[in-house]
């Protein structure tokens, strides 16, 4: 039911604007006629407007693909919060490990590189919020798709492969043996 007055009171004022411009058209023609022998028309070259490119999503999509971009920059912020938790505790049990002669050079490697990857993944998201304003205050939304999307596909892709050098090394930790510490005996020659 609304949306058919809505559709009618469209097709109305459509019409109405038509015929006010019709009847303000005749009216110039008629005017015209009369006084073209007393009045001469100036024409005069149209101004040339600068483009100004606006954003052509509507408030609505806009307010959602805000609110969209912002949980997942929170979810990916949170994720990586916590591994970076979880390295940190890793790093402490390393160390404890270490000093109790245990051998963890490959462990301690690949807890290095989930800190890269980690420190990767916050690069990436610092600049998030930036992006997605260019995206959704774009002229050409389409065209600037592609870099947003490529910045969480590439923060998704080094969260995840921290995730994997976390558990590469707690795998390495738990299988290192302790080694013997190194003996300070000097060796003794019997003849």
């Amino acid at each position: 039911m609304n949306r058919t007055i809505f559709f009618t009171t469209g097709i109305l004022c459509t019409l109405l604007i038509m015929s006010t411009s019709l009847v303000l058209a005749q009216n110039e023609v008629a005017s015209g006629t009369q006084n073209a022998s007393t009045t001469t028309i100036e024409r005069t070259t149209p101004v040339k407007r600068t483009f100004v490119a606006e954003p052509t999503l509507r408030k609505v999509a806009q307010t959602r693909l805000l609110n969209l971009a912002a949980n997942m920059s929170n979810r990916m912020e949170s994720a990586v919060k916590r591994l970076q938790n979880v390295t940190d505790r890793l790093n402490s049990r390393l160390t404890k490990m270490e000093n109790e002669g245990v051998d963890v050079s490959a462990a301690r490697a690949e807890l290095a590189l989930a800190q890269e990857k980690l420190q990767e993944a916050s690069q990436n998201l610092a600049s998030i919020d930036a992006e997605v304003n260019a995206f959704v205050g774009s002229a050409t939304p389409r065209e600037n798709w592609q870099n947003l999307k490529n910045t969480y596909l590439n923060s998704r892709v080094a969260i995840i492969a921290a995730h994997q050098n976390i558990l590469a090394t707690i795998n390495i930790a738990q299988n290192a043996t302790a080694t013997p510490l190194p003996a300070n005996t000097a060796t003794s020659t019997n003849n």
